[in-house]
């Protein structure tokens, strides 16, 4: 599954793809040449988060799925739309399930499931893309997408990021704190990030 550049940029879902490319680049490209001063895990954690920039970049500009951030731009975000992106699905597929779901006939059948039921997704994939959804419709500096983010780069575990958040309740700046003090990441990397 491809990532997604809302979220490893960290970028609002109201962005253009052409402002999403750019901004990943230069994170990457950020990521190879700063001087951390990190701690050789820190370091190869970020080197690893550049690495997928780079190659969801690089998926992310394949035609089919530049389809799925241009329907984004025009109509906002939408779960087809973060499951195309994903490269799971095609456009096609997605107009498919949504005239199904219009048919009054054969009642209210909710495009989650029917993606399922046709082997594009499955259950797991399905509560990820709809946390997503929920996730993208936050601003782009709250905690929960801060955390988020963080976990998309693989810079910090889902773990490690509900032991920050039980400690730190919704301060970003608490998270922030709870992640450097356990050595997860180090400042400079936190305050580059955000």
């Amino acid at each position: 599954m491809i990532r997604n550049l809302f979220l490893l940029s960290g970028l609002p879902s109201t962005t253009s793809f052409a402002e999403l490319k750019q901004s990943c680049l230069k994170l990457a490209e950020e990521f190879q040449k700063k001087d951390f001063c990190c701690p050789c895990l820190v370091l190869t954690k970020v080197n690893k988060a550049s690495e997928l920039i780079q190659t969801t970049l690089k998926e992310a500009s394949k035609e089919s799925l530049q389809e799925g951030y241009k329907d984004i731009e025009k109509s906002g975000v939408r779960l087809g739309n973060l499951i195309v992106i994903a490269g799971l699905a095609t456009s096609e597929d997605i107009k498919m399930a949504l005239d199904i779901q219009k048919d009054k006939s054969l009642g209210h059948i909710e495009i989650g499931r029917l993606l399922v039921g046709w082997k594009y997704i499955n259950e797991e994939q399905l509560n990820y893309f709809v946390e997503l959804l929920g996730l993208l419709t936050l601003p782009a500096n709250n905690f929960q997408r801060w955390g988020r983010r963080l976990i998309e780069l693989d810079l910090v575990s889902a773990a490690e990021i509900r032991t920050a958040t039980l400690s730190s309740g919704d301060d970003k700046q608490e998270l922030a704190k709870v992640i450097v003090n356990n050595g997860w990441l180090n400042n400079k990397v936190i305050s580059y990030l955000f």
